[in-house]
């Protein structure tokens, strides 16, 4: 027999509440890539391309602030190697690396680029990454208040349905916060949300570019859960 007293009886509950998570920075890598014979020349032009992509990036609205360099490669393909095809082997890649808080700038300034790249051997290809998003403790702190709210009207519920009194909280856990990606490019939503917002890159372009005003861009749902211990009590 044990000595122990035996635990008060309680409800366990999970209580859950939702917020959102607008997009703070908006993220675009930017690949130039140049094929030429030799690997000097192959440089040289990729970093005569790179400039003029900043110079267009600038005078689109972007700040130098916000351009920021991604790093060069240099390669000679696979397909290049035998010795009649080596005039053309030699591949160089520069990236540009854009983040801005601005959509609509960032749209202008890559829509200012997209004309640079005029042949066979240079191009230029724009990734959409993962965006950041604003992360605000007040408004998370708010949303665990809900929560916690939420699982006392569950116990509630609970309580009087085992004529039962609720009484105080004995122990309250803070549950993994969930969240569902917003659907724009970089920041997709694969079980098929991503389609209420229409967001990829190249939509987002064109409706910017062609609308009297700027489109909302969606923003990300996150659920905070707590788990909550509820006293029970006779019944009064």
């Amino acid at each position: 027999m044990s000595d122990s007293e035996p635990s008060p009886p309680y409800v366990e509950v999970v209580g859950e509440a939702e917020f959102d998570e607008p997009i703070e920075t908006f993220i675009a890598e930017v690949t130039l890539s140049v094929r030429a014979a030799k690997e000097e020349t192959s440089l040289q032009q990729v970093g005569e391309l790179a400039s003029r992509c900043v110079e267009r990036l600038v005078g689109a609205g972007l700040a130098r602030d916000e351009i920021a360099d991604g790093g060069l490669d240099l390669q000679r393909p696979w397909w290049t190697r035998r010795r009649e095809e080596a005039r053309a082997g030699k591949e160089a890649t520069r990236r540009l690396l854009l983040r801005s808080p601005s959509l609509a700038r960032l749209t202008a300034g890559l829509a200012a680029i997209e004309t640079l790249a005029g042949g066979q051997r240079d191009t230029i290809d724009v990734t959409m990454k993962p965006p950041v998003f604003a992360g605000d403790e007040t408004v998370r702190t708010a949303a665990l208040r809900r929560a916690l709210a939420a699982a006392r009207e569950k116990a509630q519920a609970l309580a009087e349905e085992s004529v039962m009194t609720l009484g105080s909280v004995l122990r309250v856990e803070e549950g993994s916060p969930v969240q569902r990606h917003s659907g724009f490019a970089g920041d997709q939503d694969w079980h098929g949300d991503a389609a209420r917002f229409g967001a990829g890159m190249g939509y987002v372009m064109e409706s910017i570019a062609s609308a009297s005003e700027p489109l909302p861009t969606p923003s990300r749902t996150v659920w905070v859960r707590c788990r909550a211990r509820f006293e029970l009590l006779p019944p009064v």
